[in-house]
This record gives C-alpha cells, sequence and structure tokens, in this order.
C-alpha cells in the first residue's frame, strides 16, 4: 500500500538553507513531536519540502507563511486533499488561493513531482459533503477559529451545532475540508472525525485527526490509501452506524 505525500511546499533558495530553515520553523512551532519531511532539490533555483510520514498535518501553511518573509519570490504550499487539492500562494506573509494545478505549478518552477508512485488524483465525479465531529473544544472557540483562520469561513457558510459527543460541522462551503486540517493543527488535543460521503453513502472516509497524525477509516473491501488505516470508528464499522455513533445526521450528505 501506498500514500499520496499529505503536503508539499515549493520554497526558492539552496537546498541547505530550505532543509535548516525548515526544521528550525517546525521545531520552534511544534508541540515536541518530530515532524517527518525532505527536501527533493528541483532542477532551477525552487526546492520542494514534501511530507515523509504520512500522518502529519498542518506545517505547510505555517511554513509557507514564515519562510515567505524570507523570499524574495514566492512560496506556495499545497494541501494535498486527495479529491480537491488546494495551493496557497505566500508572499510577505500573506496567502491568496492559487488557481493552478499542483503538477503543473511543480513543474512550471523545475521542480520534481513528490507523487511518484502514485499520482495526484483527480476530483471525483461523484459530488461529496464534509462533515466532522470536533471533541475538546466548545463550539465558540470552533466558531472563533474558523473565523479567523488566514482563509476564513464566514457565519452563514456552515452549519453548527453542540452535542453531548461534542460540536457538529456541516459543509455548505468546500472550504470545510481545509478548515478541519487547520483546526486539527491548531488544537493538537482535540479529536476531530472528519466524515467525507455521497449522498447514498456509496463513498465513505472517516479522517481522525489527534495529535497533529491522522488515521483513516474506509469501508471494505475498500483500503485507505491516503492515511494509515483502521479498521473501526467508536466501535462501529459500516457507514450508518458510525454516522450514528458520531450522531452525524445522514441528511447532512444531502446536496
Amino acid at each position: 500500500m501506498s500514500w499520496r505525500r499529505r503536503w508539499v511546499v515549493l520554497v526558492p533558495g539552496d537546498v541547505a538553507w530550505v532543509e535548516k530553515r525548515t526544521r528550525e520553523i517546525l521545531e520552534e512551532d511544534g508541540d515536541g513531536d518530530e515532524h517527518h519531511f525532505m527536501v527533493i532539490p528541483g532542477r532551477g533555483h525552487y526546492q520542494a519540502i514534501v511530507d515523509k510520514a504520512h500522518q502529519d498535518i498542518g506545517p505547510e501553511m505555517v511554513l509557507g507563511r514564515v519562510l515567505s518573509y524570507e523570499c524574495e519570490e514566492p512560496v506556495y504550499a499545497i494541501e494535498g486533499i486527495p479529491e480537491l487539492p488546494f495551493v496557497a500562494r505566500f508572499q510577505r506573509g500573506e496567502e491568496r488561493a492559487e488557481d493552478q494545478e499542483p503538477e503543473e505549478l511543480i513543474r512550471s518552477l523545475g521542480c520534481e513531482s513528490p507523487w511518484t508512485v502514485e499520482p495526484p488524483r483527480k476530483r471525483r465525479k461523484k459530488p461529496t459533503r464534509t462533515a466532522a465531529l470536533i471533541q475538546g473544544l466548545s463550539a465558540t472557540r470552533v466558531r472563533n477559529a474558523l473565523e479567523e483562520q488566514e482563509v476564513p469561513l464566514p457565519p452563514g457558510s456552515y452549519r453548527m451545532e453542540e452535542t453531548p459527543q461534542g460540536v457538529l460541522l456541516g459543509e455548505d462551503s468546500p472550504l470545510l475540508s481545509f478548515a478541519l486540517i487547520r483546526l486539527a493543527y491548531q488544537f493538537p488535543s482535540a479529536t476531530i472525525y472528519s466524515v467525507t460521503a455521497t449522498p447514498n453513502l456509496d463513498f465513505f472516509v472517516v479522517s481522525v485527526s489527534q495529535h497533529r497524525k491522522t488515521v483513516e477509516f474506509v469501508p471494505p473491501p475498500k483500503e485507505a490509501t491516503y492515511y494509515p488505516a483502521i479498521h473501526e470508528v467508536m466501535g462501529e464499522r459500516t457507514p450508518e452506524r458510525i454516522l450514528a455513533a458520531l450522531g452525524i445526521p445522514k441528511e447532512w450528505f444531502q446536496l
């Protein structure tokens, strides 16, 4: 089994400097956990910092923002959601979305593709929605964090409910998946169950994030191909029972 790398940061500069600054930034920003990354030298003056552990989440945006203050040219961060990759451009700390496919951007900057085993997946034809259960944070704290992110989720772009299990979030914006990644990095002690599914649940994936590590559940006979696999969620193994255990209404996945 192989996983697509979780994140990529494209940085102008010498390889040794890029590796040194990346390690320093992650050590300063982290909570003591070791971050696994490698630097793939490019053919030009851009180098690619890539995820090496397939579990670490979130540091690409921190790296992009901090390194951009030290570079004359833009720094690019790629969040590798399989069906909806997101590319951010940082210049002097300011972030904006980059409307370019990750592979095209990587090639244009003279970098080697980090996806040598498995190419980036194309956007899935079947429409999906995302919902999540967040444990360990209040609804107020979640709402404030969502609206204060670099790419904020404004009120009305998502639904939220506070339940005995935790805070439920539902998607009315495709940016929710990215927001959940950033919440998981910002609040490592929280547990975030992120569910992406089609309306009839024939596609169903649960990602569980805690302490900046993520594992993934996919119902058999399919296999998890993105994160290390788990075989149950809250003791349940079928989509309907997992949603019931999480307290997420199946109706939230209707388009």
